[in-house]
């Protein structure tokens, strides 16, 4: 992040001693500042500012024969946290609620949340086929999102012809979003899809053509029971399903729970701890969120894929499956009440037809997969699959050679991370054993990317209590201030040593950047995430 960005956001929005919160009270106003440019956005100073977002996008023009793109190349900056009032009962109709039919909108516009908080949610039901904050995008953007508070139940999700479903996103065409976290966890109780997809995930659906990068989610995730009609389930930690997308520095912690409830023709369950289906580019992702799937199926191609990261790929999704720098460190359980055969992978499941995919410089971590068919990288693949420099723990018997098995104590060592890092400087050691003691990602930032950088460590990321920060070289650590992204200064930390940890358990869960002043004059700057 650039230093001159701090100071037009507060040019913007001003500098708050408290963050605001706004209630929705289930009214709608217009938004009086700003002029919806990139210099300028509308600001969202209210959650009827955001509902009025929703009311225009919604909104049925009788005699319109095409779908509306509301508010493109349009950008929003939220100032306060939102509270959507389910306490009181009041619902949320997504924005962007039906994008397939005529006379209805999808949000085309630019949402920067700021930092802030969305909170006490329910999503309506009454005509939506896209659940989500936002129901369906095509074009624009999100980012700098936050999802907490208690847990969510969602009671009733219904629809009859599609069915993407995602806390903050149901479904997005050409979306670019960064920087959006759920900490919250979501109990969707009913989940009834009739002749159309059941895309779920902790942040988004399905997402086609987009760009994702950024996202975490740390919310367990649980379906009980899930009502579905000849399509089976696509689930994720970040999302049900990725269409030709580049998904980079993603990860999730929450715990995945999907039993089939009802059925009818249910040909295929595919889950993944960051996507079920996915094709396109994944780097720097990993899981930690165990994944359970019950249910029976039947039909064609009577199949059950679960993957430690990616569930299940295939051409008809798109053009390749590109895995990089990944890892998983899981448990992974199929149940199964049928005859049919469950796959599982520790890093993907399922890998079908003529697709071409590579995975490399990942692993594997778990040792528990309960599954039919298990394999240490991938469960199973085709005669396109090309898996270099992958490894997992030894202790688990795969049912192919794709990867290299290990023991566990090797893969906590330094050498084991410089095998992974093949020259670069991707994975470091787990000193804080945030990972069970398994390689984790280096994070490493810079004044500017074209100045030499010192090598600085800011981890782990996302923190709940504390984070480590240690600078390789000789320069020392002056200080660490801490900044919401409006700019308000909120923490600050004297330091003089090469090594020092902040205590962060005070923040309101968020994001924030951390600003390290250096002995020598320099000053760098980190997006944390605070749980």
């Amino acid at each position: 992040m650039k230093k001159h960005l701090l100071a037009i956001i507060i040019t913007l929005i001003g500098i708050a001693l408290n963050a605001q919160v706004s209630i929705w009270d289930g009214t709608a106003e217009i938004w009086t500042h700003g002029s919806g440019t990139q210099e300028d956005p509308f600001l969202i100073e209210s959650a009827q500012n955001l509902a009025y977002i929703a009311v225009k996008t919604n909104e049925y023009l009788q005699n319109s024969h095409e779908n509306r793109m509301m508010y493109a190349d349009t950008c929003f900056l939220l100032t306060v946290d939102i509270d959507f009032g389910a306490d009181a009962g009041m619902e949320w109709e997504p924005i962007g609620i039906n994008g397939t039919a005529w006379g209805k909108g999808r949000f085309s516009g630019h949402f920067d949340g700021g930092g802030h908080s969305f909170t006490n949610l329910t999503i309506s039901n009454d005509d939506a086929d896209f659940f989500g904050i936002f129901g369906y995008m095509e074009g624009g953007s999100l980012k700098n999102i936050v999802v907490e508070g208690n847990d969510i139940n969602i009671s009733h999700i219904y629809t009859y012809g599609h069915g993407p479903v995602g806390l903050l996103l149901g479904y997005g065409i050409d979306v670019t979003i960064e920087n959006c976290v759920n900490i919250a966890n979501v109990h969707w109780e009913t989940i009834n899809i009739d002749t159309g997809n059941c895309n779920l995930g902790g942040l988004f659906g399905c997402l086609v053509n987009s760009t994702i990068t950024n996202c975490h989610n740390h919310g367990d995730i649980s379906a009980p029971e899930s009502t579905i009609m000849y399509n089976g389930p696509k689930c994720g930690g970040i999302a049900g399903c990725f269409n030709n997308c580049v998904v980079s520095d993603c990860s999730n912690y929450g715990h995945i729970y999907f039993k089939n409830g009802e059925y009818f023709l249910v040909n295929y369950i595919y889950g993944g701890g960051i996507a079920g289906v996915m094709t396109g580019t994944i780097t720097n992702c990993s899981n930690n969120g165990n994944l359970y799937f019950e249910g029976d199926v039947s039909g064609d191609p009577l199949l059950k894929a679960v993957g430690g990261i990616i569930g299940y790929t295939a051409s008809e999704f798109g053009g390749s499956l590109v895995v990089e720098n990944c890892y998983s460190n899981c448990n992974i359980n199929v149940v199964d009440d049928d005859t049919e055969p469950s796959w599982a992978g520790g890093i993907v499941g399922y890998i079908t037809d003529t697709i071409n995919v590579t995975i490399q410089n990942c692993y594997c971590a778990s040792s528990d997969m309960l599954t039919d068919y298990t394999g240490g990288i991938v469960g199973r693949a085709n005669d396109n699959t090309a898996v270099n420099n992958c490894y997992y723990i030894n202790a688990l018997t795969s049912v192919n050679d794709y990867g290299s098995p290990k023991p566990e104590s090797e893969m906590r060592t330094q050498e084991f991370v410089d095998l992974l890092n093949d020259g670069g400087d991707v994975y470091a050691m787990d000193l804080l054993y945030v990972n069970g003691g398994f390689p984790i990602f280096s994070r490493y930032t810079g004044i500017s990317e074209n100045e030499s950088r010192e090598n600085i460590s800011v981890y782990p990321n996302p923190a709940k209590e504390y984070v480590q920060i240690i600078v390789s070289d000789e320069s020392c650590l002056q200080s660490a201030e801490i900044y919401t992204l409006d700019g308000r200064l909120v923490e600050t930390f004297p330091e003089t040593s090469q090594q020092t940890t902040i205590d962060i358990s005070g923040l309101h869960a968020g994001l924030y950047i951390v600003k390290l002043k250096m002995a020598n004059g320099k000053e760098y700057e980190e997006k944390i995430v605070k749980k």
